[in-house]
């Protein structure tokens, strides 16, 4: 679905965002203030829409589950 694509790019965006800034390999070994706050920024971002994403698959799974059971005695 549309809301799965667009869950899916924001994340990969964020992903390489991160690789791409605090690479290892890079010279840049300074870390800012901003630098904390992207972090923890992307980090509340990633952990609230993976929570989100499971809690709502699972209660739809559950709910459709329900309704398959019990919508043939209702006809």
């Amino acid at each position: 679905s549309y809301l799965a694509l667009l869950d899916a790019a924001i994340k990969y965006y964020i992903i390489f965002f991160l690789m791409i800034r605090f690479n290892p390999i890079s010279k840049n070994t300074s870390f800012t203030p901003f630098d904390r706050q992207i972090v923890f920024s992307s980090a509340v971002f990633l952990f609230a829409s993976s929570t989100l994403h499971t809690i709502t698959y699972g209660v739809l799974d559950d709910l459709s589950v329900s309704l398959r059971k019990f919508l043939p005695l209702l006809l």
